[in-house]
């Protein structure tokens, strides 16, 4: 017994350090190849792999965005299958193959947090930490295949600040299975948050076919935004109370185009993400008319520090209210108040 151990021992070896040297290659390419030096592009051939991709995750403290390939389409799986911005997954692949590593950095892992590099997926709570906190989580960005297969897993981190780079940005990125800090330089930093992928197209007619436009405010005011000319021309404010005048001539034009350019949210909300259904509006409520297509209704409100907007339209996929977080810019252009359009008329 002793004999066939001894003689077996050095296979025993051999077969351990093949398994180890096994191991650590596999580690080395599922971490990104991490120790590749200044000059490496890690999604060179993200392009090329994009047929065989199946997801996209991205995630931050505040949100959670999957992004899953069903046949020859993208969509939001994280909002029961919303239409998503086909140019846009295609812009982010593009940006990503020439993302380049231009230096590695030495950097503590409890320092990772002060580079925005610390892992969301291991936040607490959102309302277990303030927004002080937040700042320590970059965003994390997984790339699976048809076959499961990982084709990248990361953190994108803070900008470097004070490059001057011109058209290029630079920010703080590690492999989410590695502890290496490069810095990375790239045409633009990733988004991570549902909104940019969003189809632009949420049912809302274009600015050429909306015929009317009707403001509700919380204080019960209203106001309606017509188009001139038996609906050919430019809008203008109908009904306009005694005493009261535009604020200057051509603000109902100026709103209505740019509801249409501005309406772009930054986050979806479904069922199963914490819904926001059912609110009623604190701000302003719109109903959009147009000549081909059922009035569409859009309501402003806000939570805390953010806002919101609800939106119905009886249209093909968009027959239901969803509920969309919008910018601060957003909200403040879409939601102009009463006085935003109308002012005392001056005696001459």
């Amino acid at each position: 017994m002793m004999k066939r151990i001894k003689k077996g021992a050095p296979y025993l070896v051999i077969a351990a350090f093949i398994t180890f040297v096994a191991t650590i290659v596999t580690v080395y390419f599922y971490a990104g190849s991490a120790s590749r030096k200044e000059g490496h592009r890690p999604f060179s051939d993200l392009i090329a792999s994009a047929p065989r991709l199946q997801s996209v995750r991205f995630q931050t403290p505040e949100c959670l965005t999957d992004i899953v390939r069903t046949e020859d389409k993208w969509l939001l799986a994280s909002a029961d299958g919303f239409p998503v911005d086909e140019s846009a997954v295609a812009e982010l692949l593009r940006n990503m193959s020439g993302w380049e590593f231009v230096e590695k950095k030495q950097v503590s892992p409890k320092n990772f947090g002060k580079l925005r590099l610390a892992d969301p997926e291991k936040a607490p709570a959102s309302e277990k930490f303030d927004l002080e906190e937040k700042k320590n989580f970059g965003g994390r960005v997984k790339i699976t295949d048809k076959s499961g297969a990982v084709i990248g897993d990361f953190i994108a981190g803070k900008r470097v600040s004070g490059y001057l780079g011109g058209a290029k940005k630079r920010f703080y990125f590690r492999y989410s299975a590695s502890k290496d800090v490069y810095v990375v330089e790239a045409d633009r930093y990733p988004e991570f948050c549902a909104g940019p992928y969003l189809t632009a197209d949420l049912g809302v007619p274009p600015f050429k076919k909306i015929t009317a436009v009707e403001v509700t405010y919380a204080g019960k005011q209203k106001l309606k935004l017509v188009r001139s000319k038996k609906g050919e021309g430019d809008f203008v404010i109908s009904g306009i109370p005694k005493g009261s005048e535009p604020i200057y001539p051509k603000v109902a034009e100026d709103y209505v185009r740019a509801l249409t350019l501005n309406l772009r949210p930054t986050a979806i909300y479904d069922d199963s993400s914490g819904t926001k259904k059912g609110v009623k509006p604190n701000i302003a409520a719109l109903i959009l008319r147009s000549k081909d297509k059922q009035p569409v209704k859009i309501e402003f409100w806000r939570e805390n520090e953010y806002s919101f907007m609800n939106l119905r339209n009886t249209d093909k996929f968009y027959n239901e209210t969803k509920t969309y977080r919008i910018s601060e810019k957003t909200f403040k252009i879409l939601s102009q108040p009463f006085t935003g359009f109308l002012k005392k008329k001056v005696k001459p």
